[in-house]
């Protein structure tokens, strides 16, 4: 009970120093500079799961069953050592093709890069922590990961009262700079603990084992991460980063309904139904209805306070012309409602190891969410963005009913 409540702690104070962030940045940037900020914080996220290649969620199911860890966290460390050449050049690929590299200096695309791979790093040391029950630790480096960058970023404009992109890149670096050396020194605490340090490189019958096993899960990050930022960029390339500002924070302020479930409910329910899946304990369609009534529940209320306060909050933030974008929340808003909701049948497909299932769901919700919004920009330019992503998360909850509909007939009630 005590490492849960310190979880929440932690988490809460993790989601709170996202939203001054990006309240901060908002009101002290011009729209301009907010979305190539935002452009780059994309890619930063993407970089995780090309570093990853999605390995961490293979070892979900992992971080359930307490069986081995040590060997685990060796076999994750040399399948990282291993790959690293490969997935830093798709990285390489990956700057080229997405953000505007048009007078951005090796120094930018330095901390770039770096800011990225310290955030894998330090989300993976983070997982380790977890894995090896070392809760309090995981949860001290998730407070100063979250509250460092804002606090040095506030303290700068303090000082000097200006901001722009250039300060806020050196800004974040020193900050993921300081919390490598964190994360380093917990790695090193977690391999004084182990019996024996065996990670090395793997060879290509190896590497061909664990893809394999891993297809389904790189195919479908690539199909969830294109569906998660293809918007993103394809506003940058079509509109520009002014238009792309206006839409990260709106789609930020209503992802808070997203991030509440995932951060409250979702992470917390998911190893435990595993535990009880695995089992096969009439316990799961209890706990099951219990995640899925506090996720229709958690969104309902958190999309009703921020129609509420939105008005107020934009006024505070001076930032009038963002009122004449309003709608674009309220659409955000029911959008990632459906997100939300499709997560209830997502859990139990995942739950019952229907990767290949969510893998085609998921590609086929990215053909369809690039087609309409080719048909839809052209009419509502980024409103017509957000409405091809509420008809996508819609079609999402259709499908994944089904096939979940499916395996609760034929599995779940047997329980």
């Amino acid at each position: 009970m005590k490492n849960s409540l310190n979880s929440l702690f932690a988490r809460g104070i993790s989601i709170l120093s996202k939203f001054f962030l990006i309240m901060f940045l908002i009101k002290v940037l011009p729209l301009s500079e907010y979305g190539t900020f935002q452009l780059i914080s994309y890619f930063i996220l993407m970089s995780i799961y090309i570093y990853g290649l999605e390995y961490y969620m293979y070892s979900n199911r992992d971080i359930a069953n307490k069986e081995d860890i040590e060997q685990k966290i060796n076999n994750h460390i040399s399948f990282f050592i291993t790959l690293f050449p490969l997935t830093f050049s798709i990285q390489i690929v990956a700057m080229y093709f997405l953000l505007p590299l048009e007078n951005v200096s090796f120094v930018i695309l330095f901390m770039i890069f770096f800011i990225s791979f310290s955030e894998y790093f330090s989300q993976e040391i983070y997982r380790y922590l977890i894995m090896l029950e070392k809760v309090l630790e995981a949860n001290s480096l998730l407070i100063v990961k979250s509250l460092l960058f804002l606090v040095l970023l506030i303290g700068y404009f303090e000082v000097t009262k200006s901001l722009d992109l250039f300060s806020i890149l050196i800004i974040m670096s020193m900050s993921y700079f300081i919390l490598i050396l964190i994360s380093l020194y917990y790695l090193f605490s977690i391999f004084l603990s182990f019996d024996k340090i065996n990670y090395s490189i793997f060879s290509l019958t190896k590497l061909k084992q664990i893809f394999k096993i891993l297809r389904p899960f790189i195919i479908l990050m690539l199909f969830m991460k294109g569906l998660e930022y293809f918007d993103k960029f394809f506003i940058s390339y079509l509109y520009g980063v002014k238009l792309l500002g206006i839409y990260a924070f709106f789609i930020s302020i209503a992802m808070l309904v997203h991030i509440f479930t995932i951060s409250g409910f979702y992470i917390i329910y998911l190893p435990k139904l595993i535990q009880r899946y695995e089992e096969k304990n009439y316990l799961f369609k209890k706990e099951f209805f219990k995640f899925s009534l506090l996720t229709i529940l958690s969104t309902l209320i958190v999309s009703i306070c921020i129609v509420i306060f939105i008005n107020p909050l934009l006024s505070l933030l001076g930032k009038e012309e963002l009122k004449n974008y309003i709608d674009l929340l309220y659409i955000l808003l029911i959008s990632l409602s459906f997100l939300n909701l499709s997560l209830i049948p997502n859990l139990l497909l995942y739950i019952a190891g229907k990767e290949e299932d969510l893998m085609w769901i998921t590609g086929g919700l990215l053909l369809i969410n690039i087609g309409l919004n080719i048909m839809f920009m052209n009419y509502f330019t980024i409103n017509g963005v957000a409405i091809a992503l509420g008809i996508t998360y819609l079609l999402s909850i259709f499908f994944k009913y089904r096939k979940g509909k499916e395996i609760w007939i034929k599995e779940i009630k047997t329980f």
